[in-house]
């Protein structure tokens, strides 16, 4: 029982094949488009929908939540510098 010669994977051999064939018109057409591609959102804004409505307001809502908890807070004092402030005021004799 001799060993069969190991051929290459089918995908890469059809592709091989096709080589030097010219493209069909379907594939032409794709090969000639230009690379841009336009996307849904790209396309003209029409009247937003109720469902687009609320999920701009849930997003500035939500924005506006985020700054509120990533904001610089203003420092306040402990008990206990309030505790120091205060000895330090009272004068004793």
């Amino acid at each position: 029982m001799s060993l069969q010669p190991r051929t290459a994977a089918p995908g890469k051999a059809r592709r091989a094949a096709s080589a030097g064939k010219p493209r069909t018109k379907k594939n032409a057409a794709k090969a000639a488009a230009p690379k841009t591609t336009r996307r849904y959102s790209d396309g003209p804004k029409g009247t937003p929908t109720r469902k687009e409505e609320r999920n701009l307001e849930r997003s500035k809502l939500r924005a506006k939540r985020y700054q509120e908890k990533i904001a610089p807070k203003a420092k306040t004092t402990s008990r206990a510098d309030e505790f120091v402030a205060k000895r330090n005021s009272d004068t004793r004799p």
